[in-house]
């Protein structure tokens, strides 16, 4: 089926990845891209995995290497990792969307900067890619993130789980001398007060510049095209459940349906496809998997959840360098 326009709703990493690739790969005559914010600003997301890098357009823009890891519960130390060549790169975010969005317009498309809820029209493929802002009712826990200044007794990131409310907390280093720190659980519902009291424990003399918050899906992808929109990315559930890594399996599955409609087939036909085929299916049963993980640490009593945790450092390499559980 030739499609001839695209209208993206979310130019963050799923909606700008999919409007380059379709640019690029499909013969249409406009898209359009619009995002409620114009510089791109969302406090999560700023770590990546040193996988797959060669799937962005955009190089992202690296801050910090990251090749030593602690692992706590409670704040009490379980496990180290220090590794010889990067596992994580710390991102700037901002700067990446920002350059991903002028690719969209260099390559002929049209950046609208307007929050808008995605509305359908003929002659148009619609997409959703506003992340956990759809409206769809996906399981979504707020996040707080704060940017920081202190003495803190780990060089590398610190992952500190808080079996007691389903979540953790994480410190990692980000520009020039401050730290980014932010806390994240299933049960607790005022995520910045929780992380506020935490670093006063765990930061020596915290100078915190900025706290915000925010939500995030945790679910396993599953096709949503109701209406006529066709949600992509985080919107339909790409993010990691037991790791909160959304970016890289974001951007696998828009560059993926963009992919699969170059290749003739239908629009549902490839929608249904990018969550199957190649590296996305695999992505998705892990994802799956993760999600019942998640479910059964959520209804387990406290000391169930603070003896799972402790098998983690049995599989941390797995979990560390790709995200995954290596056994489901």
């Amino acid at each position: 089926m030739s499609i001839k326009k695209v209208r993206i709703f979310g130019a963050g990493p799923a909606g700008s990845s999919f409007a380059i690739e379709a640019l690029s790969l499909l013969n249409i005559d406009s898209l359009e891209l619009y995002d409620g914010e114009c510089p791109y600003k969302k406090p999560c997301g700023e770590a990546l995995l040193n996988q797959d890098m060669k799937i962005y357009d955009i190089d992202p823009p690296i801050i910090k290497e990251v090749k030593d890891f602690y692992i706590s519960i409670e704040g009490n130390v379980i496990a180290e990792r220090h590794y010889s060549t990067p596992i994580w790169f710390i991102i700037d975010k901002e700067e990446w969307i920002s350059l991903m969005r002028r690719e969209v317009i260099r390559l002929g498309g049209k950046m609208k900067c307007a929050r808008l809820r995605p509305f359908t029209e003929n002659g148009f493929l619609t997409i959703d890619a506003r992340g956990p802002f759809t409206e769809e009712k996906k399981r979504r826990i707020p996040i707080a993130r704060a940017i920081l200044e202190g003495e803190i007794p780990y060089e590398g990131v610190l992952l500190d789980f808080d079996p007691k409310n389903v979540g953790f907390y994480w410190i990692f280093p980000s520009k020039g001398k401050k730290f980014n720190a932010g806390y994240g659980s299933l049960l607790s519902r005022k995520p910045g007060d929780s992380l506020l009291e935490y670093l006063q424990k765990i930061v020596n003399k915290p100078s915190v510049e900025e706290i915000s918050t925010s939500i995030i899906t945790l679910e396993y992808p599953s096709p949503d095209n109701r209406g006529g929109i066709f949600k992509i990315g985080e919107a339909a559930g790409t993010v990691f459940p037991l790791t909160g890594e959304g970016i890289r399996p974001s951007v696998y599955h828009s560059k993926e349906f963009a992919k699969k409609l170059s290749e003739g087939l239908s629009i549902e036909e490839a929608y249904l496809r990018s969550f199957r085929m190649g590296r996305m299916g695999e992505i998705e049963r892990q994802m799956r998997s993760q999600s019942r993980i998640l479910s059964l640490l959520s209804k387990a009593p406290n000391f169930m959840r603070k003896f799972a945790l402790r098998l983690l450092p049995s599989f941390l390499d797995s979990y560390i360098k790709k995200g995954e559980i290596p056994f489901i």
